[in-house]
């Protein structure tokens, strides 16, 4: 058997190393690709790295620079997606437009079933015409894909990430002009400049900075910080509703407390914790209680509108010189080094607060005087909306921008197509009467954990997976054999070939490696993980009996083989076989803490294959042998192979609750001969290997064979044998 794992070891290798391109070196042809417009391409130069693109005019082959390729991965630190960082090869023309992507690595395990999914018709394609100051967010201006939206999420983050980089490196001294500091204008100018800048500008010029928290090569969180005590600046930054709810609701005027705005954004929100902030200045120390952070909600005012996933208020001590450098610390704990970010005011908006003579300008009012928003290159024509073709169930949503911005805060606060949360969190949040943005800005710490999980949850399939759990529960205590097989059909047909949100031994790969933060990003595997792990606890595997579509499929292949073509596992090599099962899950689990490019969990879960129709025929090959010999020996995967079934084997040690037995169990056969894991021998149950099917339970209940029998009848039909020893040897007699 160890000869066979590691040949399958191997095969898994092999795949993996060969289906990304390496990054050290990229194919001129993939350089025109996603830069189409060019003719020649410099060797990879500068800090940080590019490929100059140029094209070429006339005769004498003058060369005119066009734009800029670079990969995502020579700008880390890059978000951190499902399995791993992305890699992508990214185009961008002169005036910060995406001419083009590819995708040059990924990790996902729905890859390893479902083949190369990020290459689908259309979806690398919505990229193009992109502006870099657009939002990049997954159900908003950017379609994502099913059962992967944490990798598309990572790959959006990291191309804009990466694209704002490369900007501010090479087309601020491209165009200076578009990029004046602001700290070289004076109050009278600053908030008119301000007006003007789009939200990247505002990183450029200072008055915004960023925190990235995580690794050096991944990033998991990010948080943006700016000053928001003054009207003029605040009410640009977000907004002049949105700016006066937020004075509200903090409680407090800007005469007790420095206000600081706070964006909170990136793939790994749940690493965010209020009471982890502090202010450093010279020698002093500040912290901030969980009362001086106050998440607010999601952005659609205001310059910071789209570009976060989340913004908040820092109350800031007036012991605080903020005229005066100082420094922000984040501690995240997990094992890091606090996080610190210094942050300075321009001297414009500086000015502005010092004469406090500059007149409150909301962004109507800037509009009215012809003052308007310009991008951080100049203005280009409105890219077309590109819906990937392979992926009907996406939705292609463009978040405006600019001067779109009004109307489409107008249309949510009216209610078509609103993402607003209060309607994705309704117990999270409390409407108001007088929010005219539709949206309540009261969450708590508390509640925003709840609120950003539930961020763009699909409700029906949250409804459809509390059904198939109150199904199944009545179906494991209804004790009836009619109401299990309508279980079993439902989920077969639900979890495997409609939803697949079923688990894999990926979850818990990924729950090791990551974290249990990684089941907080995605509620339907969140609600299949804590239904699994507490029906294990309390009465053994019960997600396996019902829950598990491709064990489903055993028992109906069981249900539809002649009881003459099926085979029972003798008890010697059945014993011996059943350890199987925790070889592999030994070897997956080994592979993903000292190997992360080293899966071999696709070789060992069919079930993926089947219901994710792999275009592999090796898994297929896998696949169909699997379910030919579960058809002969039933629940054969079940029994020796499963890596899932063998860690909540393991868990179901822990269950409360287990199968009760009675008297006539010491002479019953019954229940063992039928048991379809094998789990019964004589009165006793190997409850790690029971997937609590009910079909022993239903026997008792029936009264099915020598149970239907008092032990009064049953006595006198034994034979009792009296045991005597001669010279040492036992000998019965009757």
């Amino acid at each position: 058997m160890t000869r066979v794992l590691l040949v399958v070891g191997m095969l898994a290798l092999g795949p993996n190393a060969t289906a990304a391109q390496s990054s050290s070196e990229v194919d001129p042809t993939l350089l025109a690709d996603v830069l189409p417009g060019a003719d020649a391409f410099s060797e990879k130069e500068g800090e940080p790295s590019v490929f100059k693109a140029y094209r070429i005019d006339g005769e004498d082959g003058e060369r005119t620079l066009v734009g800029y390729v670079f990969l995502t991965s020579d700008l880390p630190p890059e978000p951190y997606g499902y399995s791993g960082t992305i890699e992508a090869l990214v185009g961008m023309d002169l005036e910060g437009s995406i001419t083009g992507i590819k995708v040059m690595r990924y990790r996902e395990t729905l890859r390893r079933f479902r083949g190369d999914f990020l290459s689908a018709r259309g979806f690398q394609e919505q990229f193009t015409g992109k502006h870099i100051a657009e939002p990049f967010m997954v159900g908003r201006d950017v379609a994502g894909i099913t059962r992967a939206t944490i990798t598309v999420n990572a790959l959006s983050r990291g191309i804009r990430n990466s694209a704002r980089r490369v900007a501010e490196a090479y087309l601020r001294a491209e165009e200076p002009v578009l990029l004046a500091d602001l700290s070289t204008v004076g109050a009278g100018n600053a908030v008119a400049e301000l007006a003007r800048m789009s939200w990247p500008q505002m990183i450029s010029s200072g008055l915004v900075t960023e925190m990235v928290i995580g690794t050096e090569d991944e990033t998991g969180l990010e948080l943006s910080f700016a000053y928001l005590g003054d009207e003029a600046v605040g009410s640009i930054l977000l907004g002049s509703d949105g700016y006066a709810v937020a004075l509200e609701e903090a409680g407090r005027s800007p005469e007790d407390h420095h206000l600081m705005l706070l964006g909170i954004d990136g793939t790994m929100l749940n690493w965010f914790r209020p009471e982890a902030f502090a202010v450093l200045q010279g020698a002093e120390v500040f912290p901030l209680s969980r009362e001086d952070v106050i998440v607010l909600g999601e952005p659609w005012e205001g310059k910071i509108g789209g570009q976060v996933q989340y913004v908040g208020l820092l109350l800031i001590s007036r012991a605080v010189d903020i005229t005066q450098p100082f420094i922000i610390r984040y501690d995240v704990r997990l094992g890091m080094e606090p996080f610190s970010q210094e942050y300075s005011l321009p001297a414009g908006v500086l000015a502005l607060i010092r004469e406090q003579t500059a007149p409150s300008l909301t962004q109507p009012t800037a509009e009215a005087e012809g003052v308007t928003e310009e991008r951080l290159v100049p203005e280009r024509p409105t890219a077309t909306t590109v819906e990937p073709a392979s992926n009907p169930e996406a939705e292609s949503v463009r978040e405006p921008v600019g001067p779109e911005a009004a109307s489409a805060t107008a249309q949510r606060a009216s209610g078509v197509e609103s993402e607003s949360l209060e309607e994705l969190a309704t117990a999270a949040f409390s409407p108001r009467d007088d929010d005219p943005l539709g949206l309540s800005f009261s969450l708590l710490e508390e509640e925003t954990v709840l609120a950003r999980m539930f961020t763009g949850v699909p409700w029906y399939r949250v409804g459809m997976l509390l059904s198939l759990f109150g199904l199944v529960m009545y179906a494991f205590f209804r004790k009836s054999t009619g109401v299990r097989w309508v279980a079993l059909g439902t989920t077969l047909v639900y979890m495997g070939f409609v939803d697949g949100s079923f688990l894999s031994v990926s979850h818990l790969t990924s729950g090791l490696t990551r974290g249990p933060a990684v089941y907080l990003e995605n509620v339907t595997v969140l609600l299949v993980v804590g239904f699994t792990v507490v029906t294990t606890l309390l009465w053994g595997r019960i997600f396996c009996g019902f829950m598990c579509p491709f064990g489903a499929l055993q028992d109906f292949l069981e249900a539809a083989v002649p009881r003459r073509f099926q085979f029972k596992m003798p008890q010697r090599i059945h014993e011996r076989a059943l350890y199987i099962k925790y070889g592999i899950l030994a070897l997956i689990l080994g592979l993903a803490l000292v190997w992360t490019d080293g899966s071999v969990m696709q070789y060992f879960e069919p079930f993926g294959t089947v219901f994710y129709l792999s275009p592999s025929l090796l898994l297929w090959a896998i696949a169909i042998g699997t379910l030919v010999v579960s058809a002969i020996v039933p629940r054969f995967y079940c029994r020796y192979a499963c890596p899932l079934g063998a860690a909540l084997g393991l868990a179901s040690l822990l269950s409360l609750f287990r199968i009760s037995r009675v008297e006539q169990c010491d002479v019953c056969k019954v229940c063992e001969q039928s048991c379809p894991t094998g789990a019964i021998e004589g009165p006793s149950i190997n409850f790690k290997e029971c997937v609590r099917c009910n079909i022993c339970e239903i026997k008792l209940l029936a009264r099915a064979g020598t149970c239907g029998h008092s032990m009064d009848e049953i006595r006198p039909r034994l034979v009792r044998l009296n045991t005597r020893t001669v010279a040492g040897v036992s000998i019965g007699r009757p």
